[in-house]
Parts: C-alpha cells; sequence; structure tokens
C-alpha cells in the first residue's frame, strides 16, 4: 500500500455543506451543531413569548432531539428560555398510551418539564391507543392556537431528526392538521399543520445525520414540507456533511471470520470494538476493518443497508455477527432477525450463581435515559411491567465459591437484555458498569460477555448455519 492511500490512514473527505431544501448550518462538531439550533430556539421562544405570552414547541422523538433538550436544559447560555410558558406538542406517536415508557412524552416530562419547571396542562401528549386520537389531538391544538390574532395561529418551532417519513411529511384527505401514516402505525402532525410553522429545523448529527444527508443527496425529493411563510433549516455536523457513500477503510482493525460464502460472513469483532462508524469513531470500527477486505461488496450496499451490517454489538461485548456481501443475503437475515429466526447465544461470567441451574427469565424491558454527568445521559433498561416483552433463557455450565459462567439464549432482542435479566436473577455481569454492583464493576477490566453462537436457515440456500467460537 503506498505511503499517500488514504486508505491506510483512515482519512475523510472534506465535509460539504449539501444542497437541501431551505437553509443549511454546519457546525464543526455535534455541540457545535446543537448549539446553533439551541441558540436560535432560544431567541424564537423568548420572542414569541414577548408577543403571545406563549411558546408552542412540537418535537419528534429521538436521541439527537434528546441531546438537544438536554443542552437546553444543562448550558448556562439557555437558562432564561421561558420553559414555564412553554406549551410541548408530539409531531408523532405509535399506538401507545400516555405515561408508557416508550411515549415521547415520557421522555419529553423526564428531560424537560421536571427540570424546566413545565406545568402538566402544558404538556400535550397524543392518546394514539384511542381510535379518535387524531381528531382530538386536533381540536387539542385548535383550541389552544386559535385565539392568537390571524396569521399567527401555527406552531412556532418543530424540531425533526433523521426519521424521513416525517420529512416526506403526511397529507389528509379532508385538509385535517393531524392523521394517520399510510400503514396507520402512527398518529402525525400533516404537511398543512408543519408548513404552517414559523420555524421547522431538522438535526443530522454523527451516523444517523451522515447516513440522513446521503440518502437526501441521492434523493432530494424525499423531503416534502416546504414551508409557507415560515423557514426550514437544517442543523449538520460536519461528520453529516462529509461525502461518504463509502466507509473509509482501516486494516488495521482486526477480526475473525467465522464463516464466508458468496451472500454471508460470520465474523468475531473483539472486545472494545464499536461495530459502525460514529462520534468519537470515525476510523476505528468493525466496518472500517471489513472495508479493507470486502470493500466493493459492502459499497454495492450503501447506506440503505447499512453496508451490509445486520444487526450489531455493543462496544464492550465480544463475538459473533453476522455481515451481508449482497442485497438478497441482507435482505433475507433481516427477515430472519424480525421474526425471530436467529438464535443467538452468549456466555457470561457473572459473580455468582443465579438459585435454580437453568430456567427462564419473562420480564419485560423498557428504555430510559440515564444521566451519565451533568451534561449527557445514555440509553439504559430496566425491568419495567411497563416495557416490551423480554424473554431470556440460561443454564449454568460452571460454578464456584468466584462466579459462574452461564450460557445464556435471548429469545427477544431488547436493550441490553441478557444482562439485565442476569442481574434481575442475582448473577450480574463481571465488569458491567451500567448495572452491576460496586463489586461486580472492579471485577473485571472488561464487560464477561461474549456471543459464542449463531443457528440460522441460510436465506439464500436454505441451508443450516450454526457458527460457534
Amino acid at each position: 500500500m503506498g505511503e499517500h492511500d488514504a486508505s491506510s490512514y483512515g482519512l475523510e473527505p472534506a465535509a460539504e455543506v449539501p444542497d437541501l431544501p431551505g437553509s443549511v448550518r454546519m457546525g464543526e462538531d455535534i455541540e457545535a451543531a446543537l448549539d446553533m439550533l439551541a441558540a436560535d430556539l432560544f431567541v424564537q421562544s423568548t420572542g414569541c413569548v414577548s408577543s403571545f405570552g406563549h411558546f408552542h414547541l412540537a418535537l419528534s422523538h429521538g436521541r439527537a432531539q434528546e441531546r438537544l433538550v438536554m443542552k437546553l436544559m444543562t448550558d448556562p447560555k439557555y437558562r432564561s428560555i421561558p420553559w414555564d410558558r412553554t406549551h410541548i406538542w408530539s409531531v408523532a406517536e405509535h399506538g401507545l398510551e400516555p405515561g408508557h415508557p416508550d411515549h415521547s412524552m415520557t421522555h419529553w416530562r423526564e428531560l424537560a418539564a421536571e427540570p424546566g419547571g413545565i406545568p402538566d396542562e402544558q404538556l400535550h401528549a397524543i392518546h394514539a391507543h384511542r381510535p379518535d386520537a387524531a381528531s382530538t389531538y386536533e381540536r387539542e391544538l385548535i383550541e389552544h392556537l386559535e385565539w392568537r390574532e390571524r396569521g399567527h395561529d401555527r406552531l412556532d418551532f418543530v424540531v425533526l431528526g433523521d426519521d424521513l417519513e416525517l420529512l416526506r411529511g403526511i397529507d389528509d384527505p379532508m385538509g385535517r392538521l393531524v392523521g394517520s401514516s399510510e400503514q396507520a402505525e402512527r398518529v402525525m402532525l400533516t404537511r398543512r399543520l408543519l408548513n404552517a410553522t414559523r420555524t421547522i429545523a431538522i438535526i443530522g448529527i454523527g451516523h444517523p445525520g451522515r447516513k440522513l444527508v446521503d440518502t437526501l443527496r441521492a434523493d432530494r425529493d424525499r423531503v416534502g414540507l416546504s414551508p409557507e411563510v415560515g423557514t426550514l433549516r437544517w442543523y449538520l455536523d460536519a461528520y453529516a456533511c462529509r461525502c461518504s457513500g463509502h466507509i473509509q477503510a482501516n486494516e488495521r482493525v482486526t477480526f475473525s471470520i467465522r464463516y464466508q460464502d458468496d451472500d454471508l460472513l460470520v465474523v468475531e469483532k473483539p472486545a472494545r470494538v464499536v461495530t459502525q462508524p460514529g462520534v468519537g469513531h470515525q476510523h476505528d470500527t468493525l466496518l472500517n476493518g471489513l472495508f479493507a477486505k470486502f470493500g466493493p461488496q459492502l459499497q454495492q450496499l450503501g447506506t440503505a443497508r447499512d453496508f451490509g451490517l445486520v444487526h450489531r454489538l455493543d462496544r464492550e461485548t465480544s463475538g459473533v455477527l453476522v455481515v451481508a456481501l449482497t442485497a438478497q443475503g441482507y435482505d433475507g437475515m433481516r427477515a430472519l432477525f424480525e421474526q425471530r429466526k436467529v438464535s443467538k447465544f452468549y456466555w457470561a461470567i457473572c459473580h455468582k450463581a443465579p438459585r435454580d441451574t437453568q430456567g427462564v427469565i419473562k420480564k419485560p424491558i423498557a428504555e430510559q435515559l440515564k444521566r451519565k454527568d451533568r451534561y449527557t445521559s445514555i440509553k439504559s433498561a430496566k425491568i419495567s411491567a411497563t416495557g416490551k416483552a423480554a424473554v431470556t433463557a440460561y443454564r449454568v455450565l460452571a460454578s464456584n465459591e468466584l462466579g459462574a459462567l452461564i450460557e445464556a439464549h435471548p429469545v427477544t432482542g431488547r436493550l441490553h437484555q441478557v444482562r439485565v435479566h442476569l442481574d434481575l436473577i442475582g448473577s450480574a455481569v463481571l465488569g458491567d458498569n451500567l448495572y452491576g454492583p460496586n463489586i461486580v464493576r472492579k471485577a473485571s477490566s472488561r464487560l464477561a460477555l461474549h456471543a459464542h453462537r449463531l443457528v440460522f436457515q441460510h436465506p439464500v440456500t436454505g441451508e443450516k448455519v450454526d457458527i460457534e467460537t
């Protein structure tokens, strides 16, 4: 490899502001992009409260939006945002009842309403589980906005993320303000209402932002929003704006190939290696290493098929995972995972054996945000009656006074499912800094969890594939 070969250094192309509808603001990093959006929201909120008495903010749910709200709540520059005069609305909601851990307003209550002192009556949740959810929410919107003078009876600020369906928007045949998505899976604000908004802000940061920008560079018409008298503005970081369409190869990232044919790979990922590029890990991920060996095939799949990544492992978890080399392989494996026809087995070294040497744990798991420090939070999981169904079978392979080796077989695929379920039965995984007690966290320099086996029927050949490490 030549001394000036970019792939040997993991160099990235220069960031270029994409040609998108509306205006684009690009920050050098994620914090700069968030700061630009936060500053614009701050100015508009104070102006609206001064002119109309209240500020009406609509949020779609996503990780980027959560980071924005956390910045607004913790950064001293935005301390004087008039939260007590702010109304929060949902842009879209799946068929969930308010109070469910996955309901968007549950997140905004925790992240914004409680620390900001927003009164409960100013949190407007969509009762998406009801058949009349759309009409009820429309009446609520009209009730709170119609008292403003004509021309100002609209939402003040809408924040969207990388959800293409929301960026396209939906029309309602009756011209209503709230409707249902094409598959009736979500209750959503319609294009008519969104296009009347003073400011539509779209945030794209990190890997999801880059995937969004790549998609829109190829098909700009997928954005259906076009404000009538307001502003459409994009807030992107430099990473999202770089002309990717490809991943930089890095042969220094090592991995083992456990299975290979024309359509699929099964590789073994080392611990402490991130699966795909993102903030802070743009060149040193498993995908960068895969591109050094299988670049042409993965490039052909592109962002639409996640460059062949069918599923992922957490950074601290080692073990096997499937990578597709063809569109047929990718689509087939995705279908198998969605149908729960892929069997996954983990080895976990735990600080002690459970009371029963084998069993099945059936406890629902809900995702939550856990504050890491004053400025950031991380997603974690907890046992909750309002969570999603989660099932893990387990058996103790060996144990003594120092600990236990347990094989876990998660039937469902919830966030951190194996770790949460094993902790529930008193067998926390060694080195688990998120869920384990202090004695467990300090017992290992890494998370003692290894995905050691995958079993599935090959989606192209129909043969059984059983890979064990």
